[in-house]
C-alpha cells in the first residue's frame, strides 16, 4: 500500500534527520542549513502524501490515516526544529568566531610589536596611548562576551543537540580571551621597564651635559696666582658647594642604573658573545614543555621577532612569543653609563680638588706672608706696650698658619719649591725676631722704668726754685744713672749667659748621638734578622694544605728548595746579629754613668737574638719534613690521570645516550636496532665499574696524604704560636680532600645517574618493541576487518542484485496473472472445456502463487540472515573501535579512515535493511491481497520505485554537490598554478617586450646615424679626418687598425664614411679609455648605508688618507694605481689631471709629486736612456729601471682598468695583443691571471687584488665614477675613557700597549663602543679595588654583610682598637697610593684632602697619606716639573726603598703598577717599558714581602694575601677585610 510505504520514507527521513552531520565550521554550518532547507521545502507539499491520505481516506482506514498523519507532523516538526537549531548554531557560532577573530588580530598586533630600543622615545608615548585604548577595547569586549556567555548558556541549558560544537568554539574563545589578558600583563610590564630604560638614558645623557656644561665653567671660571687678592681667593671657596649639588643626580643614575632592563639583545642584529638570560613575564605551555612566570631561561635564536627560541626549565628547548619574556637587568650599558657619570663627576671634582688645593694653599701663603711682616715690624717698644696675650697670640697665629700653609703647599701647582724654602726661611727669621724680642723685654721695661723716673725729676728740677730741693733731686739722679749702667751691664751678661746655654747642650746632644749610634747598629741587626725571620714564617705558614694540581705541588717542593738555598745564604745576617750584639754589649759598658747604662734593654734584646736564632733552625727543620710531598706527587698524578679518562668517558657515554634517545624511532626494525646497540652500551657501562672503584681507592690514598700533610702543618703553626706567645691568625681551612671527596662523591653520582638511565631506556625499549609487535598485530586484524568488510559489502551488492531479479520475476507473474484474469474473464461465459481450461489456469496461477510464496519466504530468510550478519557486523565492529580507540598515537589515521568507513558501511547497511523490510512488508500485504489488489500492487511498486529514485537521486546530488566541490577545488588549484605560469610568462613577456624596445631603440639610432652619415656623405665628399681620442693622447683609425683594436670591415667602413669616429669610439670605449681606476672614497652613513648624495660623502684618495679614513699605505697604493692608469682623479669635480697638475691643485700632496711621476710613467711610458724612446712597465722592469713586483702592480691595475696600456698608443690593449706588441710575456700573463693581492684592502688592512677592490666600489650615478666604500672612523684621540684618576685617549692607550691594534680598529668604525672597551679593561682602568675598610665578625665568628653596624672604614677601626695603629695606617697608604680613599658606608671614592675634609681621616694623617697618594698622582719632579712614578721617586731618592716596595706592591694587587702620567693600571711587561720598575723591583715583588701588618697576629703579611682573606660585599663590590 502508498500509505505504508511513505510511512517507510518517512521513518527513513526522520533517521536521516537524526543522523545529519552539524558541521565544524561555519562554511559547513551553512551548506547544512541550505541543504535542509532545500529538503524542508520538498516535504511542505508531497503528492505522495496527498494520495496516501485520499486512499486510506476512500478506504475508510481512519487508525492508518491518524498514524500517518502524525508521522507526517512528527517528521515536519523534527525537520523545523533542525531548522531552528541550525540558524541558532549558525547565529551561535558567527558571533563566536567573530569574537575569537578580534582577540586573534588583537593578539597578533600586540605580538610582532617590537620592544626593543629602535625609537623607543617615540614608540612608548604611543605604546601607552594605544594600551589605554586596549584596555578600554577590552573593558567593552568583556561587556560582549558576558552577553555572548549567557546566550551559550541559555542554547546549553536547553539541550542543544549541537551543545559540544558550542561548547568547544566556547572554550577556544575563552582560552585566546585569557592568553590576550596575559599578554597584557605583558604589555604593562614592558611599558614600565621600557619607560624606565628610556628616562634612565634620557636623565644620564642630559646629566653628562650638565657636567661638561660644569667642567667648562670651571676650567673657564676658577683661575687664580700669586697675585690673586685674598678676597677673591676667599669668594673662590664658596663655589665649592655649587658644584656638590650634582652628586644626589649621579647617585642617584647610579642606583637606578642597577634596574635597568637589557634592549639590545631582543634586536636580532645584537649579536652576543655571552649567554643571554631570559624571564618569562607570565606561563606558556607550548605542547607538554611548560615555562612559568618568573622562570628564567636562555635565549637561542631571536631571528623572528614575534617567537623566540628558549631553553627553559630543565634544558627543553621551546618557542615562546618575545612579548612573554623579558631581558631582565643588569644592564651593563645602563651601568657603564650611570658609572661614566660618576667617574666624570669625579674628574670635574678631582679638578676642584685640585683648583681647592692652589686656592687654599694661596691663602695659607698670604696669611704667612701678612703674619711675618707683622712680627718683623715689631719692636721692643712696641712689645712693652703690649699685653702677654697679645705678643704671644701674634707668634701663636704665625706658628698656626705656617703650620697650614704645608700642609696646604702640598700637591699645590702654585706654590714651588723655591717658595718652600723662602717661606721657611722667613719663618724662621720671623721666630729668631720674636725670640730675641721677648729676651730683651724685662730689662727693657725696667729700664724705661728708670729712664722715666729720671727723666721727669729732670723736668722737676728745671722749674724748681728752691736750691736744696734741687741740689738732692740732682743727687738722685746720679744714683739713678748709676743704676742705669748697672742694668746695662747685667742685660750684657744675661744674653752671654743664654748663649753660653745653648753651647752646652749642643755638646750634650753630640754625646747622645754617640751613643744611641751603637744600639741603633743593634736594633737595625735584630730588626733584619726578625724580619729574615718573619718572612719564612709567613711564607711557611701562608698555606695550611697542599694542592690538587700536580704542577703546583711540584712547584712548591721547588719553592722550598729555593727557601733552603735562601736561608743558607743568609746565615751571615744572624753571625752579624749576634757580632752587633757584642758591641753593644761593649759600648754599653764603657758608659761612665750607670744611670745612663741600658743593661736591662741589653738583656732584652739577647734573650731575642737567641729566640731569632732558635726560630731560624726550626724553619730548617720544617722545610725538611715538608719535602715528604715529592711522595705525594705520583699518587696524586694516577688519580688525575684515571679520574679524567674516567670523566671524559662518562662525558662520551652520555652523549652517545642523548644520541640513542633522540633518534626518532619509526618502526619495529629500528627498535630491535636500538635494543642491540643499548645492550651493548649497557655491558660496557657495568664493566666500567672496576675502573670508578680503582678512581675511589685513588682518591681515598690522596685524601689521606693530604691529611697527614695537613696535620704536620698545624702542628709547626701551634708549636710556632707557643713559642712566640701569639695568637696566629687561622683562616677556614679549605682543605683539597674536601674536593677530593666531593669529586669523588660526584663521579660516582654521574656513573650511577648514567647507569640508571641507560637501564631505564633499554627496560623503554623493550617495552616500545612489544607494544610496536602488538600495534602490527592489531594492524593485521584491522586489515583483516577491512577485507570482510569489503568481501560483506560484495555479499550486499550481490543480494542486492538478487532483489532486483526478483522483483523483475515478480513484475513478470504480475503480468501474467493480468493476463489470466483477463482469460478467465473473457471465457467466463464459455463452455465447459473453457471451465476446465479456467481451471487449469486457476491451477497455474496457484502452483506460480505457490512458486513465488516460496521465492518470498526464501527472500524473506535472506533478510533476516542478512540482518543478523549485519547486527554481527555492527557488534564487531563495535569491539574493533574499543580496541582501535586503545592503539598508540601512531594508528590515529588508520583509525579515523576505519570508522569513517564502517560508519559509512553502517549507515549505507541500515538504509538498505530498512529498504528491505519496506519491500518484505509491502510483498506480505501483496500475498494477503494478492488477487483483489494487483494493480495497487503495481502502483505500490512504482511509488516504492519513486522513492528509491528520489533516494537515489540525493545520493546523486550529494555526490555530484562532492564531485563539484572536489572539481572547484582543483579548479582553483589549477587556477592558481595557471596564474603562477601566467605570471611567470607576462613577466617573461614583458622582460622580452623591454629587450624589444631596447632593440628599437638601437636600431632607430643606428637609423638615424645612417641617415647622419648619409647627409654628411652627401655633404663632404672627402673621406673625414679617421683620429680617435686615446688615454693620454690622439690615435688614427690605421695605428688601432695595425694593431688589431679595429677589424678590417671597421675599418674600410670608417674609410668610406659608413661610420663614424663617435659611433666607433662608444665601441671601442674600454679599449680608448678604460674603464676607469678608484676614483676616490665614498663614506659610510652611521646605519652602515651608503650614499653617493652631496659633496661631503666623497672625496679624494688624498683626503681620505689625511682624515684617516683609509691607511697611509693603502692610499698610496691606489693614487699609484690612478696615475698608471693614465689621470690622477678629482671626485668632487670629476676632473682628469696628469700628476703635474693634481700637485699644481691640491689633489695630491706635493711629496707624493715623485713617487706618482714615476707610477705615471708606466701610462705615457718610461724614458730609455739609450735610445730616448718611451717603455711600457714590462718594458721598463726587463731594462731594470723598476723591480718585478712595481711593475706587476702597476699592469694589474692597468689589466682591471681596460686591458694593458701602450704608452705609444696610448690605449688599452687586450692580453694577446699586449703580447705581440711585448707589453707584457708568458710570465707576466701567468702572474697576472693568479690575481696576485698587491694592494691593501682599507678596512682590514691586509692583502687585496685590485680587481676585488673594484667590485666593492658603488657607482656614481651621475659621473661614473667608481668609489670605494670605507667607514668613518673616529679620532683615537677624542675617544676618552675614565681612567683612576683623571680621564686617558684611546691613542694613548694604544700608544702605551694597553689596547691592541684589532679592538682600536672596532673603536673606531664603531662596531665596538667606549662602554663596551671600559667594561674589557675594567681592571685596566679601575684596578680591583684596594682594601675598602673592615667588617665585624659576630660572637659565633661568623661574618655579616647586612646592615651599616657590620662594616666600617679604616681610620674608624683604627679609633675603636679594632685594627692596630701600624695595620691600619699601612692600610691607609695603600688605599692613597692605588688612587682613593673609600668610604665604605657611603661607597664613595675620595682624594686625601676631600677625606680629611669630611673626617673620613684623621687630620693628622693627611701629610702621610698625601705623600702616598703621590704614588698615585705622581711625584713632584723639581728639575723637570713632571710627575714621578714610585719606583722613578725611589730612583730619585724622594722616597726610600721599601716604602716604594710597599705602595707598589699594593698597586700590583690591585690591578698592575699605576701609571701616574696616564693613570691606568699596566702589565708588567709595559711596566718595564715605561720604566714604572725594573728587574730587581720584579724580583723584589715575586719574593711577596710582607709589608703590612696582619691584624689578628700583628705579623707581616703581604698586601695580596690581606686582599685574599677579605669579604666582598655584594651591592658595592667594597673589599672587606
Amino acid at each position: 500500500m502508498e500509505g505504508d510505504a511513505l510511512k517507510c520514507a518517512v521513518v527513513c527521513f526522520q533517521r536521516l534527520i537524526e543522523t545529519s552531520p552539524w558541521g565544524d565550521d561555519q562554511e559547513t554550518l551553512q551548506q547544512q542549513l541550505v541543504k535542509h532547507q532545500m529538503f524542508h521545502s520538498s516535504i511542505q507539499r508531497s503528492d505522495e502524501m496527498d494520495r496516501a491520505r485520499d486512499e486510506l481516506h476512500q478506504n475508510g482506514d481512519k487508525a492508518s490515516l491518524n498514524a500517518l498523519d502524525q508521522e507526517w507532523d512528527s517528521l515536519q516538526k523534527m525537520s523545523f526544529s533542525r531548522s531552528e537549531w541550525l540558524q541558532e548554531l549558525q547565529l551561535i557560532i558567527e558571533d563566536i568566531s567573530k569574537e575569537i577573530m578580534w582577540v586573534n588580530y588583537r593578539e597578533e598586533e600586540e605580538l610582532v610589536f617590537d620592544w626593543g630600543e629602535r625609537n623607543i622615545d617615540l614608540y612608548i608615548p604611543k605604546k601607552q596611548e594605544s594600551y589605554s585604548q586596549l584596555m578600554s577595547a577590552l573593558e567593552g569586549k568583556e561587556r560582549d562576551l558576558n552577553r555572548l556567555k549567557v546566550k551559550v548558556d541559555v542554547a546549553l541549558k536547553n539541550n542543544h543537540p549541537a551543545s559540544d560544537k558550542i561548547e568547544a568554539y566556547m572554550d577556544t574563545l575563552q582560552t585566546q580571551w585569557s592568553w590576550l589578558l596575559q599578554i597584557t600583563k605583558c604589555i604593562h610590564v614592558h611599558l614600565k621597564e621600557n619607560a624606565a630604560y628610556s628616562q634612565f638614558f634620557k636623565e644620564a645623557n642630559e646629566t653628562y651635559g650638565a657636567l661638561q656644561k660644569e667642567h667648562e665653567t670651571i676650567r673657564k671660571k676658577f683661575t687664580c696666582d700669586k697675585d690673586t687678592s685674598l678676597d677673591s681667593l676667599l669668594e673662590l671657596l664658596k663655589e665649592k658647594e655649587k658644584i656638590l649639588e650634582n652628586k644626589r643626580q649621579v647617585q642617584h643614575l647610579v642606583n637606578m642604573s642597577k634596574s635597568i632592563v637589557r634592549l639590545k639583545p631582543r634586536n636580532p642584529e645584537e649579536k652576543s658573545s655571552s649567554t643571554v638570560i631570559v624571564r618569562a613575564l607570565c606561563d606558556f605551555k607550548q605542547d607538554q614543555k611548560v615555562i612559568c612566570k618568573d622562570n628564567e631561561g636562555i635565549l637561542k635564536d631571536n631571528s623572528q621577532r614575534s617567537k623566540w627560541q628558549v631553553t627553559g626549565p630543565g634544558g627543553l628547548d621551546m618557542l615562546v612569543p618575545s612579548v612573554c619574556l623579558l631581558v631582565p637587568p643588569p644592564n651593563p650599558i645602563s651601568i657603564s653609563m650611570a658609572k661614566k657619570n660618576d667617574q666624570y663627576y669625579e674628574a670635574i671634582l678631582s679638578i676642584w680638588n685640585q683648583l681647592y688645593i692652589n686656592i687654599k694653599s694661596l691663602i695659607s701663603w698670604q696669611y704667612c706672608c701678612m703674619d711675618i711682616e707683622n712680627i718683623n715690624s715689631l719692636t721692643v717698644a712696641m712689645l712693652s706696650r703690649m699685653s702677654s696675650e697679645e705678643y704671644r697670640s701674634l707668634i701663636k697665629q704665625l706658628e698656626t698658619h705656617y703650620a697650614e700653609f704645608r700642609v696646604n703647599s702640598h700637591g699645590s701647582q702654585m706654590i714651588e719649591e723655591e717658595d718652600l724654602m723662602t717661606i721657611e726661611s722667613q719663618y724662621n727669621g720671623a721666630q729668631n725676631h720674636y725670640e730675641q724680642l721677648v729676651v730683651q723685654l724685662p730689662s727693657y721695661t725696667q729700664y724705661g722704668d728708670i729712664l722715666r723716673i729720671k727723666d721727669m725729676i729732670l723736668m722737676e728740677v728745671e722749674g724748681m726754685a728752691d736750691a736744696d730741693k734741687a741740689q738732692f733731686l740732682r743727687s738722685d739722679i746720679g744714683g739713678i744713672t748709676q743704676r742705669l749702667g748697672v742694668l746695662d751691664s747685667s742685660l750684657s751678661a744675661y744674653l752671654q749667659r743664654y748663649n753660653d746655654t745653648h753651647k752646652c747642650s749642643h755638646i750634650t746632644m753630640q754625646n747622645t748621638i754617640q751613643r744611641l749610634r751603637a744600639l741603633r747598629n743593634l736594633l737595625e741587626s735584630v730588626s733584619h734578622g726578625e724580619d729574615i725571620v718573619k718572612v719564612h714564617e709567613a711564607r711557611l705558614t701562608e698555606k695550611d694544605t697542599t694542592s690538587l694540581s700536580p704542577g703546583e705541588v711540584e712547584d712548591y717542593i721547588m719553592y722550598l728548595k729555593n727557601m733552603k738555598v735562601e736561608l743558607d745564604q743568609k746565615r751571615d745576617v744572624f753571625d752579624s746579629m749576634e757580632a752587633e750584639m757584642e758591641k753593644a754589649n761593649n759600648w754599653n759598658s764603657q758608659v761612665g754613668d750607670s744611670s745612663l747604662r741600658c743593661d736591662m734593654t741589653l738583656a732584652t734584646y739577647s734573650e731575642l737574638v737567641g729566640q731569632l736564632t732558635n726560630r731560624w733552625r726550626r724553619i730548617h727543620t720544617q722545610i725538611d719534613c715538608r719535602w715528604d710531598l715529592e711522595f705525594y706527587v705520583p699518587q696524586l698524578q694516577q688519580y688525575k690521570k684515571d679520574s679524567t679518562s674516567l670523566d671524559e668517558w662518562i662525558d662520551s657515554t652520555q652523549k652517545r645516550q642523548k644520541a640513542l634517545q633522540s633518534t626518532k624511532i619509526e618502526d619495529l626494525e629500528t627498535v630491535v636496532l636500538h635494543i642491540s646497540q643499548q645492550k651493548a652500551l649497557n655491558s660496557e657501562i657495568k664493566e666500567k665499574r672496576r675502573t670508578l672503584d680503582s678512581v675511589l681507592t685513588e682518591s681515598g690514598d690522596c685524601v689521606s696524604s693530604i691529611k697527614d700533610y695537613e696535620s704536620d702543618l698545624a702542628a709547626y703553626g701551634s708549636g710556632l704560636e707557643t713559642l712566640l706567645n701569639i695568637p696566629i691568625k687561622r683562616t677556614i681551612l679549605t682543605s683539597p680532600s674536601t674536593e677530593l671527596n666531593q669529586e669523588a662523591v660526584e663521579m660516582q653520582t654521574r656513573y650511577m645517574e648514567l647507569f640508571t638511565l641507560s637501564g631505564d631506556y633499554y627496560t623503554y625499549l623493550g617495552a616500545m618493541q612489544k607494544n610496536m609487535e602488538e600495534l602490527k598485530i592489531r594492524n593485521t586484524r584491522i586489515d583483516l576487518l577491512e577485507e570482510e568488510l569489503r568481501l560483506l559489502k560484495g555479499s550486499i551488492e550481490s543480494n542486492t542484485t538478487k532483489n532486483r531479479q526478483l522483483q523483475d520475476a515478480l513484475a513478470r507473474y504480475q503480468l501474467e496473472l493480468s493476463n489470466s484474469k483477463e482469460q478467465l474473464l473473457s471465457v467466463e461465459n464459455g463452455n465447459e472445456d473453457e471451465s476446465r481450461k479456467r481451471r487449469l489456469a486457476e491451477d497455474r496461477y496457484n502452483k506460480q502463487k505457490e512458486e513465488y510464496e516460496i521465492l518470498l519466504r526464501r527472500a524473506e530468510k535472506n533478510m533476516t540472515d542478512k540482518e543478523r550478519e549485519a547486527e554481527q557486523l555492527r557488534q564487531r565492529l563495535a569491539d574493533e573501535s574499543a580496541r582501535v580507540r586503545e592503539l598508540q598515537l601512531e594508528t590515529s589515521k588508520v583509525r579515523a579512515v576505519c570508522i569513517a568507513e564502517m560508519r559509512s558501511l553502517k549507515l549505507s547497511y541500515e538504509s538498505q535493511i530498512q529498504a528491505s523490510h519496506a519491500d518484505i512488508e509491502l510483498l506480505a500485504a501483496q500475498k494477503s491481497n494478492q488477487e483483489e489488489d494487483l494493480e495497487r500492487i503495481k502502483l505500490s511498486l512504482e511509488s516504492e520505485c519513486h522513492i528509491k529514485q528520489r533516494l537515489q537521486e540525493e545520493n546523486d546530488r550529494l555526490k555530484n554537490e562532492f564531485r563539484f566541490l572536489k572539481d572547484k577545488y582543483d579548479s582553483q588549484e589549477s587556477k592558481t598554478r595557471q596564474h603562477d605560469s601566467d605570471k611567470d610568462r607576462f613577466e617573461q613577456e614583458i622582460n622580452d617586450l623591454k629587450g624589444e624596445i631596447q632593440r628599437l631603440r638601437k636600431d632607430s639610432e643606428v637609423i638615424i646615424s645612417r641617415k647622419t652619415m648619409a647627409t654628411d656623405l652627401k655633404a663632404v665628399r672627402e673621406p673625414p679626418n679617421l683620429i680617435f681620442d686615446g688615454v693620454r693622447k690622439t690615435v688614427t683609425a690605421k695605428q688601432l687598425h695595425d694593431c688589431g683594436v679595429l677589424d678590417e670591415l671597421t675599418f674600410n667602413k670608417l674609410l668610406e664614411g659608413k661610420k663614424r669616429v663617435p659611433a666607433v669610439s662608444v665601441d671601442k670605449k674600454v679599449i680608448l679609455k678604460g674603464t676607469g681606476p678608484i676614483a676616490g672614497v665614498v663614506i659610510a652613513s652611521q646605519k652602515g648605508t651608503f650614499s653617493l648624495s652631496g659633496p661631503l660623502s666623497k672625496m679624494s684618495l688624498t683626503e681620505a688618507k689625511k682624515g684617516n679614513l683609509i691607511p697611509l699605505d693603502c692610499a698610496d697604493l691606489l693614487l699609484d694605481a690612478q696615475a698608471a692608469t693614465g689621470h690622477m682623479i678629482d671626485p668632487r669635480l670629476n676632473q682628469k689631471l696628469t700628476v703635474e697638475e693634481a700637485c699644481d691643485q691640491g689633489l695630491v700632496d706635493e711629496n707624493d709629486r715623485q713617487r706618482l711621476l714615476a707610477a705615471e710613467a708606466a701610462a705615457v711610458g718610461y724614458h730609455d736612456p739609450g735610445t730616448g724612446q718611451p717603455l711600457s712597465a714590462f718594458q721598463a722592469m726587463k731594462k731594470g729601471l723598476i723591480d718585478k713586483s712595481t711593475a706587476l702592480r702597476l699592469l694589474q691595475a692597468q689589466e682591471c682598468t681596460g686591458g694593458i696600456l701602450d704608452p705609444t698608443l696610448s690605449v688599452f690593449l687586450p692580453k694577446d695583443i699586449a703580447i705581440e706588441r711585448d707589453l707584457i710575456n708568458e710570465d707576466i700573463y701567468r702572474a697576472l691571471n693568479q690575481r696576485p693581492e698587491l694592494y691593501m684592502d682599507p678596512e682590514t688592512e691586509l692583502g687585496a687584488s685590485y680587481i676585488s677592490l673594484k667590485r666593492r666600489c658603488q657607482k656614481e650615478p651621475n659621473t661614473g665614477l667608481l668609489l670605494l666604500p670605507v667607514s668613518k672612523k673616529l679620532d683615537p684621540s677624542k675617544l676618552v675613557f675614565d681612567g683612576v684618576r683623571k680621564p686617558v685617549t684611546a691613542k694613548q692607550l694604544n700608544d702605551c700597549g694597553v689596547l691592541d691594534k684589532p679592538m682600536l680598529d672596532q673603536l673606531l668604525k664603531g662596531e665596538i663602543s667606549v662602554q663596551d672597551v671600559s667594561v674589557d679593561k675594567k681592571i685596566i682602568l679601575k684596578g680591583t679595588g684596594p682594601i675598602a675598610g673592615v667588617i665585624i665578625a659576630s660572637a659565633k665568628g661568623t661574618v655579616s654583610l647586612s646592615g651599616p653596624l657590620s662594616k666600617m672604614s679604616l681610620s674608624e677601626a683604627k679609633e675603636k682598637d679594632l685594627l692596630p695603629l701600624d695595620c691600619a695606617d699601612l692600610l691607609l697608604d695603600a688605599q692613597a697610593a692605588t688612587g682613593h680613599m673609600i668610604d665604605p658606608i657611603t661607597n664613595q671614592k675620595l682624594t686625601v684632602e676631600e677625606a680629611c675634609d669630611q673626617g673620613l681621616v684623621a687630620e693628622n694623617d693627611r701629610q702621610r697619606l698625601l705623600a702616598a697618594e703621590a704614588a698615585a698622582v705622581g711625584y713632584h719632579d723639581r728639575g723637570t716639573g713632571k710627575p714621578l712614578s714610585a719606583f722613578q721617586a725611589m730612583k730619585k731618592g724622594l722616597i726610600d726603598n721599601n716604602t716604594a716596595l710597599r705602595l707598589i706592591q699594593a698597586q700590583e694587587s690591585t690591578g698592575g703598577f699605576l701609571d701616574p702620567i696616564l693613570s691606568v693600571f699596566v702589565p708588567k711587561d709595559i711596566a718595564y717599558e715605561r720604566d714604572l720598575i725594573n728587574e730587581q723591583m720584579d724580583k723584589a715583588l715575586n719574593q711577596r714581602p710582607a709589608l703590612y701588618l696582619d691584624p689578628t697576629t700583628e705579623q707581616g703579611a703581604s698586601y695580596g694575601s690581606l686582599k685574599r682573606r677579605c669579604k666582598t660585599e655584594p651591592n658595592t663590590g667594597l673589599l672587606l677585610l
